[in-house]
């Protein structure tokens, strides 16, 4: 008795006309479920409720509430009806691998009132496209990772450097000196030592008579 309730679920709406509106998606090769229900009882005797496609003045199938079923359209073999439940005014209709020919809206008729199941295809993943977006997804995240590790690298590097260049260019321990001051320190040691090297002579003076 579930199946007589499944139309809610496709937001159906009811225009001024009296038709009620319902669009099912569905892709290609699936089933999809046509609902159609009517309010029966206060209807006396036998009703026939007739599917046909919208295009069409042919009829698919025509269900009677005393269980009888009249197909008049081929593809029979992928129809299914429930006769039992249309005494209690469930007229759906199952259709079984659905082909891109079945893409459509259909017509439930009973007199004056009348459902309009409009089947939308639905495109679906094929398995090989979800093949090909996994191994786009997965190469887009190698070529992330090796990104990521060489920035990592690189990073490290220029941290390296950095400290090592700020011992050498930043503060100078005490009693270094520059090459220029060494080498000026250098010289004038030499010049001292070539001063305190050189001696003088005793000095030899002479008096006016020691010239004569």
């Amino acid at each position: 008795m579930y199946i007589s309730h499944l139309w809610i679920f496709f937001g159906a709406l009811v225009s001024s006309n009296g038709c009620i509106y319902v669009t099912v998606n569905a892709s290609l090769k699936s089933e999809v479920y046509l609902p159609c229900h009517f309010d029966i009882n206060h209807y006396n005797g036998t009703l026939a409720v007739n599917w046909r496609r919208h295009s069409t003045i042919k009829s698919l199938v025509t269900i009677m509430t005393d269980g009888k079923i009249i197909f008049g359209s081929p593809s029979e073999g992928r129809v299914n009806v429930f006769p039992l439940l249309s005494k209690h005014g469930n007229f759906s209709i199952l259709i079984h691998d659905l082909q891109s020919s079945d893409i459509g809206t259909y017509i439930c008729e009973l007199n004056s009132e009348c459902w309009r199941v409009k089947i939308i295809e639905q495109y679906r993943i094929s398995e090989s496209n979800s093949w090909l977006y996994f191994a786009a997804g997965a190469g887009l995240f190698i070529l992330l990772f090796i990104a990521f590790s060489l920035l990592s690298k690189f990073c490290g590097k220029c941290v390296d450097t950095s400290s090592k260049s700020n011992p050498v260019n930043g503060v100078r321990s005490e009693g270094s000196n520059s090459p220029e001051e060494t080498q000026n320190t250098e010289s004038s040691e030499h010049r001292n030592k070539n001063k305190r090297g050189v001696r003088r002579g005793p000095t030899t003076v002479y008096g006016m008579n020691d010239v004569f």
